[in-house]
């Protein structure tokens, strides 16, 4: 027994040693598994193999066979909680909602994270619970509900502090937590964030955490009006990523450069970002994910702007689908208001007023300020439209208020030249 236990326990240690190789962990975790299935049914012998068969479910979840991972970790859970090895069972079970979040099965994910994180916190299990909140934050993210992942990010940064140090897994958090920040709109405390994390990235050489944080940092100067700021962080990454051959880093780099281009009124520059990162994109799989909505509703942004209103739905109703497929509120809730500006600009008033109030509706309790102020204005443009300039004067005030809130220069930039030509006439 000893032999083929000590061989299986082996190989099984082996899978974090070699982790891209996931056709060759898969064989050696097999082999591993045949082992202890030899060998007579006992407590030791059962954890092992139960352990082995956790990897193996971690390699299927990688190869997409996302049935037999989800089949796998649950046997895997049964056996865990059978001899009361709880710390494992929670870890089991974050990883089940990481699958189940994976393919957008998005209750049985948060029921899934918050037994894990139930389980964990009951037991005293602070590094796990550390983990098991991060999970249900990145989960609540998607969803767009930032104001319930902020939190957790918050607590599971300052948990991986105490417990890791400045560390890769505290980079992580805090990366989460700047870009969670904002989104919200709260550009200040982003920036503070993703500055702590640059610095620790850069001490500890984690080039694609340097990089990140510098790509986010870009992007909120961009928001900023900060363009020179921006286009340096964003072009230096873009270089670096092209160096490294990391096609994705490429592509996230061109949205905000192409945003760039477009919020300077730079039409033609715009789009041809926006395609090149939607090429980039699709050439590494991720065809029909969310990193292509992001693209297609830049696109349709671009469209609406040069009055290609026909295109414009084609590539907003397209990221509409993916966003609504994946469960994300916020891309859905942006999708319709830009087919509400196509309804504006066709004339057709009472469908854009009907988008915007369904827009605004799924947004407004989700505390992301820029989006909020985009409705807002949105509905001053129609009051325009109407010859109501009192209710658009309000709708401009009001959105001026979040615009400011979120710092947001450009569209505090749009307001105030909107207020102006409403108060001359």
């Amino acid at each position: 027994m000893g032999s083929k236990k000590l061989e299986g326990d082996c190989l099984v240690a082996s899978y974090k040693q070699d982790y891209e190789d996931l056709n060759a962990n898969v064989e050696r975790l097999t082999r591993a598994v045949t082992l202890f299935q030899d060998l007579g049914p006992s407590r030791e012998v059962d954890v092992s193999n139960a352990i082995a068969c956790y990897y193996l479910a971690d390699c299927s979840r990688r190869a997409y066979d996302i049935d037999k991972a989800i089949s796998t970790f649950g046997s895997c859970i049964d056996v865990f909680g059978k001899y009361s090895l709880f710390r494992r069972q929670a870890d089991t079970m974050r990883m089940l909602a990481r699958t189940y979040e994976d393919t957008e099965r998005i209750d049985s994910a948060i029921a899934t994270a918050k037994q894990a994180l139930d389980i964990s916190e009951s037991h005293g299990f602070t590094l796990t619970t550390a983990y098991c909140q991060d999970q249900l934050g990145r989960i609540y993210f998607k969803r767009g509900l930032f104001l319930l992942a902020l939190p957790l990010f918050r607590t599971t940064a300052e948990l991986k502090l105490s417990i890791l140090g400045e560390s890769s897994p505290y980079v992580m958090i805090l990366l989460h937590l700047g870009v969670t920040l904002h989104m919200l709109g709260r550009s200040q405390e982003a920036h503070e964030v993703l500055e702590k994390a640059y610095r620790v990235s850069c001490r500890l050489q984690i080039i694609g955490y340097v990089l990140d944080t510098s790509r986010v940092l870009g992007h909120v100067a961009l928001d900023q009006g900060l363009v020179s700021e921006a286009l340096t962080r964003l072009h230096v990454c873009f270089r670096r990523f092209h160096e490294l051959n990391w096609v994705g880093g490429q592509a996230d780099c061109l949205i905000p450069i192409g945003e760039a281009d477009f919020r300077r009124g730079h039409y033609a520059t715009a789009l041809s970002h926006y395609n090149e990162s939607r090429r980039l994109f699709r050439s590494i799989k991720r065809a029909g994910t969310s990193f292509e909505a992001d693209v297609l509703l830049k696109l349709g942004e671009v469209c609406v702007k040069t009055l290609d209103l026909s295109m414009a739905v084609v590539r907003l109703v397209s990221a509409t689908i993916i966003y609504r497929h994946e469960s994300m509120r916020l891309g859905v809730a942006e999708c319709i208001k830009g087919i509400g500006d196509v309804f504006l600009e066709s004339g057709d008033l009472k469908n854009a007023r009907n988008c915007y109030a369904a827009s605004l509706g799924m947004m407004k309790y989700s505390g992301v300020r820029r989006q909020i102020a985009d409705c807002l204005l949105k509905f001053g443009d129609l009051a325009i439209a109407e010859s109501d300039a009192r209710t658009a004067r309000s709708h401009f005030e009001n959105s001026l208020e979040w615009y400011r809130k979120a710092k947001h220069y450009w569209g505090q930039r749009e307001c105030e030249e909107r207020l102006r030509k409403v108060n001359e006439e």
